[in-house]
């Protein structure tokens, strides 16, 4: 990627977030709790754009509970 070109990050959708905190077993109460942000933030986001920094911040979750997966295995527990 040159200097010149821009990271363009998509945000979710109200649906994609919703799926995506279903996927990793949350709901938007644990989210909020998580990430420090108020319960009714995450309520407000059926309605008003959610912020690019929430699809990362759901990405880099999932790969923290696939490398405990993996750890374990590792492990062999």
């Amino acid at each position: 990627m040159s200097e010149t070109e821009e990271i363009k990050i998509i945000p979710l959708t109200h649906a994609e977030f919703t799926a995506k905190l279903k996927s990793l077993g949350l709901d938007k109460k644990e989210f909020a709790k998580l990430t420090g942000v108020a319960h009714q933030t995450t309520i407000n986001w059926s309605y008003k754009p959610i912020p690019a920094w929430v699809k990362s911040w759901l990405e880099y979750y999932s790969d923290s509970i696939q490398l405990r997966a993996l750890q374990k295995i590792m492990r062999g527990q």
